[in-house]
């Protein structure tokens, strides 16, 4: 498979915005690290929202202030609490094997990390800085990384089917045995890129 048909629309230009990146990446940046006890808690709260109706859901996104908002709709969850990590420094954590379906991951802060062979589906990760990150084995299905910094990530046998990398920076980045299927990624940066 050539670079064309695994990183579809790569060679198109993405579409402009008008945020504030260094304003954004400074908030999480700056933010207190979430600890392990309070990620337990959150994913306690989060599973009792995916099992209570909170799956099939869709994001919407808007930019406010230079800032960009995310907000989950369509799902009507009878329990629980769904887990938002948006504008948060996760750099304490580890988030291998787990389940993390339909998070807020908007603007996080994330450096050498795992989320190996975690269920990702439809979270949306728009805006971070997520650096020598795991992916390798996720399902990732659906996730949108729109002007996401990914340099050096590891996706090898993840599965990218239907997800959005637009204005993506993946340079440096392990794509071996990875499914792009349905995925985009037109201003994507995919320097130096393994598949």
């Amino acid at each position: 498979m050539n670079k064309e048909e695994f990183f579809p629309l790569y060679h198109q230009p993405g579409a402009t915005s008008i945020l504030n990146q260094e304003l954004m990446h400074q908030m999480s940046k700056t933010s207190e690290p979430i600890t392990d006890n309070q990620l337990e808690q959150m994913l306690n709260e989060h599973q009792m929202f995916i099992e209570s109706g909170g799956r099939g859901g869709k994001w919407q996104t808007f930019e406010v202030a230079g800032l960009t908002l995310a907000v989950y709709t369509g799902a009507t969850a009878a329990k629980g609490e769904q887990a938002s990590f948006a504008n948060s420094n996760l750099s304490l954590l580890q988030f291998s094997g787990l389940s993390l379906e339909c998070c807020d991951f908007v603007n996080v802060l994330y450096e050498n990390g795992s989320f190996r062979n975690s269920n990702l589906n439809n979270s949306i990760f728009i805006d971070s800085v997520l650096l020598h990150i795991d992916f390798s084995g996720a399902d990732l299905t659906g996730c949108d990384f729109s002007r996401a910094l990914m340099m050096n990530c590891q996706f090898d046998n993840s599965n990218l089917s239907s997800c959005d990398f637009e204005n993506c920076n993946l340079s440096n980045s392990i794509f071996t045995g990875a499914k792009t299927i349905g995925s985009r990624f037109p201003g994507a940066i995919l320097e130096n890129v393994i598949f």
